[in-house]
Formats: C-alpha cells, structure tokens, sequence
C-alpha cells in the first residue's frame, strides 16, 4: 500500500490518496476481474486497481484512453479547460504511466488500448467494475450507457466529475439510477454506483 501511494503521488492527475484506496480496496472485496477504466491519464485510479488485481492473484484492468490533444479537447465547453488540455503532452503522460506500470511489476494485470473510448469493444456482460472518467462532453453520457450496460449484477461503476460544466457527467448519474443502479456513496468528486 504504501509503495502504491508514493508511486501514484509522483503521476500527474487528479485520483487523491483516500479515492486510490477505496478503489484497491473494492477491487480486493468484490474480487474482480474484468475492470475497464475510460480515461487513464497518468494512471493514477487505474495503478491502485491493477494493485488489488495482484494482491488478489488475479483479474485484469483494461486502460481506454487515446492520450491524444484532439480526443481530449472534445466537448469541452470552457475556454480555461480548452487551454490546458490543449497545451499538455500526451505522448509524456502516457510514457509515463507505462514505466509506472513496469516499475511495479504489474503488466500481468494490465491491458493498454491506446484509442477513444467508442473504438473499444468488449465481449459478454461481465465487467465487475468500470470506472467512467474520460472526456467530460457528451461523450461521457455515450461511455456511462456502452459500459454500465455491460456491468454484471453485483457490479460496480465509478463516475468522476459529476459536476464539470456541460452537464454531460451529471446526466450520466442520472441515467445509471434510471436503469438498475443505485448510488452507494460519494467518490472524490464523483460516485460509486452498484448494480442490482
């Protein structure tokens, strides 16, 4: 645990310590083994899931994100949000994650697709946990149904940002509490959901 807190604290993002470790926990309890995460930037929610994967002896964390100025800029709505996602380099931002990724010994539990989020397809409805935090434009809403539709009963999905401007993440939550899901409770900035 403590070697996954230093590790994370040195990626760029958003994930804080007490979110990193209710989602390695989660992993561990629910025992997981088919996490989706759209939206990796520097790894920072998706290390502490592939942590519990390997405290657990198994599972697989599939990392969606194109890491790309164009895919990020979609959608946004604020000039401020424009300019920074406008300026980084992507490229860095996902070199590094990999190194983290090898540095911890955990590409066993670790699966890189490097594209947007509606290239990526997986089969049957059996994810355990998906974690929704890609682009925050109406592409949010398009992941929340894709993804959250192939959650298995007794799963869980993440949302972050529920209150980025647009809206897009917020209807998100309300469409997950329309559709056989219930609010568990509050995530960082977003929320834990659970599937009856």
């Amino acid at each position: 645990m403590k070697q996954m807190i230093e590790a994370i604290q040195k990626l760029p993002g958003w994930c804080d310590v007490p979110k990193a470790i209710t989602l390695h926990n989660l992993v561990i309890a629910s025992e997981a083994n088919v996490i989706v995460e759209i939206g990796v930037f520097g790894g920072r929610s998706a290390i502490p899931m592939m942590v519990g994967c390997k405290a657990n002896g198994f599972g697989t964390v599939h990392c969606v994100d194109p890491w790309s100025a164009a895919a990020s800029l979609e959608g946004q709505v604020q000039d401020v949000d424009r300019e920074w996602w406008g300026r980084l380099n992507h490229d860095d931002i996902y070199n590094g994650f990999i190194n983290a990724v090898s540095d911890m010994g955990l590409k066993s539990h670790c699966k890189v697709h490097r594209m947007k989020s509606e290239q990526f397809e997986i089969s049957g409805h059996n994810i355990d946990i998906v974690h929704v935090d890609g682009n925050h434009g109406p592409d949010a809403l398009k992941d929340t149904i894709k993804y959250a539709s192939l959650v298995k009963s007794g799963g869980y999905v993440i949302l972050d940002d529920l209150n980025w401007a647009g809206g897009h993440v917020g209807q998100s939550a309300k469409w997950l509490t329309e559709n056989g899901f219930i609010e568990m409770h509050p995530l960082g900035t977003g929320a834990l959901f659970y599937k009856l």
